[in-house]
């Protein structure tokens, strides 16, 4: 990749096949990458996040259907990443009718979205390799340091099978700002 090459924003979207998601409340967990590195992506083809140093871009992020900003299903107020490398996002629906929606739906995806101008990507070429969150990685492929996160969506299509998804009961009556978003019922 040409280093002034503009980045489209659909490659900075990495998809995650989740199955068997049961849905009991209005909040949920999101697990759209587990360490480790993936191949065939269409943009970057190998890539790894170094999760120890992956961030949210902001102080609460979007929940979208299908990285589509007019169908604001949701937002996630906190993250983590266990001694595993999974990376969780927790947050709340902002409307019931996505619980039924996602309820009834027998297999889940997701996926997040990171910001490429505050995201530190390195190349690894063929001949070297770099070790990432204590594993060695061989190269071709790109390291994605710091990460920032700026979405998370729910979606159909997925790439990566070894996530999951949960849903509970809400941790907070905090405001929702994504409200506007929601489609008319």
């Amino acid at each position: 990749m040409p280093k002034n090459q503009t980045i489209p924003s659909d490659a900075c979207q990495l998809r995650a096949s989740l199955g068997g998601a049961v849905v009991t409340d209005d909040s949920f967990t999101l697990t759209p990458y587990v360490a480790g590195q993936r191949v065939d992506h269409g943009y970057w083809e190998a890539f790894v996040f170094e999760t120890s140093s992956m961030k949210m871009g902001r102080e609460v992020i979007p929940v979208t259907v299908d990285h589509e900003t007019t169908r604001g299903a949701g937002f996630v107020s906190s993250m983590s990443v266990d001694n595993n490398g999974e990376v969780n996002f927790n947050g709340d629906f902002v409307d019931s009718a996505y619980v039924k929606s996602f309820k009834d739906t027998k297999v889940m995806q997701t996926s997040l979205q990171f910001d490429p101008s505050n995201t530190d990507m390195i190349y690894i070429d063929s001949e070297e390799s770099t070790e990432v969150d204590g594993v060695m990685h061989q190269g071709p492929l790109f390291v994605f340091k710091n990460a920032s996160i700026i979405e998370v969506a729910f979606t159909l299509i997925g790439a990566v099978p070894d996530t999951t998804t949960k849903f509970s009961k809400p941790s907070t009556n905090m405001e929702k700002p994504m409200a506007d978003n929601v489609p008319n019922e």
